[in-house]
């Protein structure tokens, strides 16, 4: 282990314990810790000056970062040691089906075929008259458009994102997809890709959504989630 000076709230380590009485019982991290009280913001003086940092003056530099996920000081992965390994078969087979055409053509088949995309793109007149009307003079308003992902067969955008992350979790032979949700649309939309490709579902949502949002808890288990 490196030896790292620690500074706690700009002092040296040294004058932090013999102002606390230097009644230490532990150490956690290389950090003694007094017993029943944590010690908070701890700043290690090896890390790089905030000079050093990627800005977006440097858009290059803070777009690229290293490779591995890093952008200066900021980045990276800091998760239990057990997920790692998951974390990065996840990330290998997401980089593999982004160029596998078997598997880019049956997402682009259940988009169209189960969720019913391509929604359409309204023009929302009205709305785009009001604005203009509003903005005459300044040389008139903007043009409204409206994406209808409402349209789709879930009713939202979400099952776009969770149909590919549940075809993902079936390549890499996961039996059962757990998500959370608030309002419940993507809770649905989960349930509906796990009904799709005949995954379990486990959706986790607060007591009070629950009640006020029963229309869609109900849907997921009609799609056999269990909530």
């Amino acid at each position: 282990m490196s030896s790292t000076k620690i500074q706690i709230r700009g002092q040296p380590l040294s004058k932090v314990l013999t102002r606390n009485h230097g009644m230490i019982n532990s150490v956690v991290c290389g950090v003694p810790i007094k017993r029943h009280h944590r010690v908070s913001n701890v700043l290690r003086t090896s890390d790089p000056p905030l000079g050093s940092v990627p800005t977006r003056t440097d858009e290059s530099q803070f777009l690229r970062g290293d490779g591995n996920g890093r952008f200066g000081r900021f980045g990276g992965k800091f998760v239990p040691e057990t997920l790692m390994s998951p974390l990065r078969d996840l990330e290998d087979e997401f980089n593999f089906v982004l160029n596998d055409h078997e598997f880019q053509e049956e997402l682009t088949t259940a988009l169209r075929d189960y969720v019913g995309r391509e929604t359409p793109l309204y023009f929302a007149g009205r709305l785009t008259e009001h604005y203009k009307n509003i903005s005459q003079t300044t040389g008139g308003g903007p043009e409204i458009y409206l994406k209808r992902e409402d349209l789709s067969h879930c009713g939202s955008h979400k099952i776009n994102n969770a149909l590919g992350q549940a075809m993902i979790a079936r390549r890499l032979g996961c039996k059962r997809v757990v998500a959370a949700t608030g309002a419940g649309q993507h809770g649905v939309a989960t349930a509906a890709a796990c009904a799709k490709f005949s995954m379990e579902c486990t959706v986790f949502m607060g007591t009070a959504d629950i009640e006020k949002q029963s229309s869609n808890v109900l849907s997921m288990k009609l799609l056999g989630a269990q909530v």
